[in-house]
């Protein structure tokens, strides 16, 4: 089964070195790789897409890069990243995060042995960004049974591979979303095809020491989402088992809790309470911890 890597990519150019790098030192090599620039300040330089090109030459990767004359957002970037490959599966990679050397190959496997997955997912292993070589901690997975609606079990894209005919099935990732575009995505997924996890923790997954770096800090752009996620999905919601569905609400309220906890604003209680009383959790409770 041939396979191609969409890597969406702004601003970052040293992480983006480090994520194509781990594509290309993949034990089984995808036969794409599709590097999507969302209009970065600058294209990026000819000496670095000239290394990209050789590599990818040398290895018999098709590779191609694509700038954004305006800036377009990662849904439509990963979108448009499938729309230019032609492989039956598609892999996405943040440009931030990296994989592990047998990445591709484990999730390859999988397909290969069992038609009926349409999803395959690896687990985490975290990093910090202000030391890269060091584990913080690994993600819990396993393949109990799940329900997404009770928490992203799959989680982040940087760790999925999915069967294209499944991806454009379910019209890909929502370009009106500006946050939890990977849970939205699985939630139309998981109805049409199963997932497994490859029982592997092939993705490294970084966590910024800035907090503008990353999406989950910033409030708006998580209250928006909850508020079009809630509309989107209001029937499906309303017909959950009340003890699911309180879970669901319970996260929801925790996601607004944490960005403002993440940006040092007292806010943070009002929606943790709120999520608290919906469903009790240690993670939740555990941003009251260190209050200055």
């Amino acid at each position: 089964m041939e396979s191609a890597v969409i890597i969406t990519t702004k601003d970052r150019v040293e992480f983006l070195v480090r994520a194509v790098n781990s594509v290309f030192s993949q034990s089984l090599l995808p036969e794409e790789l599709i590097v999507i620039d969302d209009n970065s300040d600058k294209e990026l330089p000819q000496n670095i897409l000239s290394a990209f090109q050789q590599s990818a030459l040398q290895k018999g990767v098709a590779f191609t890069y694509i700038y954004n004359s305006e800036p377009k957002g990662g849904n439509y970037s990963r979108n448009l990243g499938v729309r230019s490959s032609s492989s039956e599966l598609i892999h996405f990679l943040d440009d931030d995060d990296l994989w592990l050397k047998d990445k591709v190959k484990e999730q390859v496997k999988i397909f290969t042995e069992n038609t009926r997955i349409g999803l395959v997912y690896t687990g985490k292993q975290f990093v910090n960004s202000a030391n890269l070589d060091r584990v913080i901690r690994k993600s819990k997975n396993s393949n109990r049974e799940n329900s997404i609606w009770k928490g992203n079990y799959i989680g982040s894209t940087s760790g999925v591979a999915l069967k294209r005919a499944i991806f454009e099935k379910v019209d890909g990732f929502d370009p009106l979303l500006k946050s939890m575009q990977d849970f939205d995505l699985w939630v139309r997924v998981l109805k049409v095809s199963d997932a497994l996890w490859d029982c592997q923790h092939n993705l490294v997954y970084t966590v910024h020491a800035s907090n503008n770096k990353q999406i989950t800090s910033n409030v708006d752009k998580h209250k928006d989402t909850i508020a079009y996620l809630r509309e989107k999905y209001r029937e499906e919601i309303n017909s959950l088992p009340k003890d699911v569905q309180k879970v669901y609400l319970s996260r929801l309220e925790h996601v607004i809790a944490r960005a403002y906890r993440t940006q040092g604003s007292f806010k943070f209680i009002k929606y943790a309470l709120k999520s608290l009383q919906l469903h009790f959790s240690l993670r939740t409770l555990a941003l009251f911890l260190n209050i200055k």
